[in-house]
Order: structure tokens, then sequence, then C-alpha cells
């Protein structure tokens, strides 16, 4: 079978994922090496509950949703290369090393690292979603061989407005000025005063996702960048095996409680609709955003 337009703008690339551990990330890995052919692939990985990186990574690749990918391609792992940092950090707290070897060898980045935590502290989501994501972009553009830097944002990121264009929105407050307030304040004060800093967003995720959309219109010229917005996330569609969830949360534990008996009312509006994605499909799309992207900025 001949290779796609996409599988030849993969070949021989060096991707950087952060957010590589998540539910999303996870897919993403697998579709990587079972679909393309890249030459390496960096995972940042941050020490979480007493476990370095290398830890983590083990026990990442233990899930049996790799299963598949270790059938067919048994020595995925030799092409991984580790970034041990943290994206809550300054200059994503990776050693000068390691970033020397990312600006030096990097062509495509996929930024999905954010708190996903609704009601997180404002302090906390604002360091995870917005200033690790300007933290991405100030190192892409160190990137001499770059062709395409995608931010996983929401499609929920603009929810007070009714029509949702593909284009950026412009953000009612800096975030500058609201970084620098977080400072000033203790996460108890950030609790106190963020309903009223929110407006007509509903949640600090929400909330966050939408200033960073902005931030990366504002401080992302000149780079080949893009921003993919999916809707909610459930389990796996086909690939690499059907039905597959790293937690039953959100709309997959309410399918769940349901077919075992345990669910049997739920107060629901009929007249909303639920944007559902599976995940494998949602991961296709993101693959080929990043071609899109890159395609689009050759062509500039």
């Amino acid at each position: 079978m001949s290779e796609t337009e996409i599988q030849k703008f993969y070949k021989g690339c060096n991707v950087f994922i952060t957010g590589g551990t998540g539910f999303l990330g996870q897919i993403l890995i697998d579709k990587l090496f079972r679909s393309t052919e890249i030459n390496t692939l960096y995972l940042l990985i941050r020490e979480k509950k007493g476990k370095n990186a290398l830890a983590r990574i083990d026990e990442l690749f233990d899930d049996e949703i790799f299963d598949t990918l270790k059938k067919e391609r048994p020595k995925f792992k030799h092409q991984i290369q580790i970034i041990s940092g943290d994206c809550a950090l300054a200059g994503l707290g990776v050693s000068i090393k390691d970033r020397q070897t990312l600006i030096s060898n990097v062509n495509i980045i996929f930024n999905g690292a954010a708190t996903v935590n609704f009601d997180e502290n404002l302090k906390t989501a604002y360091a995870s979603n917005v200033n690790s994501s300007k933290e991405v972009i100030e190192m892409a553009k160190q990137m001499t061989n770059l062709k395409s830097l995608i931010h996983v944002s929401t499609v929920f990121s603009n929810c007070p407005l009714s029509v949702i264009d593909e284009k950026f929105y412009d953000f009612p407050q800096s975030h500058e000025d609201i970084g620098q307030l977080l400072e000033k304040l203790s996460f108890q004060e950030a609790d106190e005063i963020t309903p009223r800093i929110l407006g007509k967003w509903p949640n600090t995720y929400t909330f966050t996702k939408a200033m960073t959309e902005s931030m990366l219109k504002e401080i992302g010229g000149g780079l080949p960048l893009g921003i993919f917005r999916p809707a909610i996330v459930i389990s796996t569609y086909r690939e690499p095996i059907p039905g597959w969830v790293k937690n039953p949360y959100g709309p997959t534990g309410i399918m769940v409680s349901t077919m075992s008996g345990v669910l049997r009312v739920m107060s629901v509006d009929i007249d909303c609709k639920a944007d559902l994605v599976p995940v494998d499909t949602c991961v296709a799309g993101l693959l080929a955003c990043a071609w899109d992207t890159g395609c689009k900025n050759v062509e500039r």
C-alpha cells in the first residue's frame, strides 16, 4: 500500500509531546508508531507520587492499550527519549542539555499537557494551562527545523459564544495581568475571587483554555502554529482495541453505570446535545491537523 500524504509528512520526523501520559496522549503515541515512520519521540515526563520519569514511563507502557503496538513494533521503545521536566515550571523544568536536544532536533510538537480538572484552583490552572503553553512557544521559537506545532485546546474554550468558528478569538483580559494578580494571591484568596474573574466562563478549565488560545495568537507569530479543539473525548471506537478508556469518568462512567444497572434515573436537559468523539477518531484528526498546519506554513 502506498503512503498517504500525511504519512509522508511524518516520515523521519522527530516529535515532541507534552501530556503524553494522559488519555489522549497514550493513543497519540500508539497511533504515531503504528501508522507513521517517525524517527524519535521525545516525551516530557514529570515526577509524580514519588515516581521518577523512568518509572512512570515503564508504568505507562504496561497498559493493555500498548499490547498491539508491542506486537507490531516490538522495538518501538528504542525510538523514545524521555525528557524529565514539569510543564508548570519555568523552561518546562528541563535541563540545559535536554533543552538543546529539543531545539536542535524537533520537527513537530503536540502540546497536550494541561490540568483537566474543571474546578482547579485558578493559580494551578493558570500555571498548567497558560504558563506551560507560553514556555512551549518560547522554546519553539528557537527550533530551526520546526514544521508544525499543535496546541490541544477544547471546543468549549469559547463556550460563551453561540457559534464558534475555526479562528482565534480575542480574550477580554490580559494573560499577563491575570498572571501578575495570581502571583500576589494565596490559593485561598484566588478561590475567593475566582467567580468574579471568570465572567461568562463556567469554570477555570475553559477560562484558562480560552486565555491560552488568545495568548498563542499574540506571541506565536511566525510559528507554524495550529489549535486543535476536540469535543468530549470518550473511549476508543476501534483502534488499537475497541472500547478502551483510561478511567470511568464523564460520559463513559454514566454509560457503564447505566449498563450495569447501578444508575437507573438521571436528570437531563433533553434540548442539549452531548458533543462526543472517540479518542482514536480524535487522534486521527490531531495528526491530520499537524499535517495541514505544516503544509499551509510551507505555502506561506
